[in-house]
């Protein structure tokens, strides 16, 4: 699932309550490609920079870039400019092995 700039709007510095919303969700890590979680509460069950989609015939990488206009500033300097966090993507994804790209 994702998060709009609304949904991710952390009360907290260390992100322990959008943790916990997300984890009361029940619905696995939310996408978000351009945050920087490192040393807050948040951890890869609770935001993943990517998604893999299964369809017929390919799998296809889904990436969610946040705003960070209404975030606090502690949060705001997380987040990574969009080319940046893409690029950033799409290397990893290459690097994936053949049985999970």
């Amino acid at each position: 699932f994702f998060f709009n700039f609304r949904d991710f709007i952390p009360d907290g510095r260390d992100g322990a309550d959008v943790a916990k919303r997300i984890e009361a969700m029940g619905r696995g890590p939310a996408t978000i490609s351009n945050l920087n979680v490192t040393g807050t509460a948040l951890n890869e069950s609770h935001i993943k920079p990517y998604d893999l989609v299964a369809l017929p015939s390919l799998r296809v990488a889904v990436l969610s870039l946040i705003d960070p206009v209404y975030m606090l500033p502690a949060w705001r300097s997380r987040v990574a400019p969009a080319d940046e966090a893409v690029a950033k993507v799409v290397a990893d994804l290459q690097r994936l092995p053949e049985a999970e790209a």
